[in-house]
């Protein structure tokens, strides 16, 4: 057991199991990871397999592609027209992006939905 839960005195048993639970985590970290980390992360990839698969089978929408490709290109040609001179990029927020930098080029362009 870590140095801080010999000195510290439990006052019930709520910091009892708190004390243990945290000596457990840091102490036996590879049981911990073993016992408690993996089978969830096998349960959460378990999980978000099953949902992408069911979206894709019940509500994607392949009837309207054709519809959003020229919804899409709508936009685009009222781009062109406007001729603000800006790039384009999606309408996505920065925060949705892959890379956790910040993305100030996509308050200087012009958003596209694509969804």
């Amino acid at each position: 057991m870590s140095e801080v839960s010999k000195e510290a005195k439990p006052n019930g048993i709520g910091d009892w199991i708190y004390n243990i639970a945290t000596d457990f985590a840091t102490e036996q970290r590879g049981w911990f990871v073993l016992i408690f980390v993996l089978p969830f992360s096998l349960l959460f990839d378990v999980y978000y397999s099953f949902r992408a698969w069911a979206v894709r089978k019940f509500y994607s929408a392949p009837k309207l592609h054709e519809q959003r490709v020229k919804g899409i290109q709508a936009q685009i040609k009222q781009w062109r027209e406007e001729n603000k001179g800006t790039k384009l990029c999606t309408a996505r927020g920065g925060w949705q992006s892959i890379s956790p930098s910040l993305r100030p080029y996509k308050q200087k362009a012009t958003g596209i939905s694509i969804n």
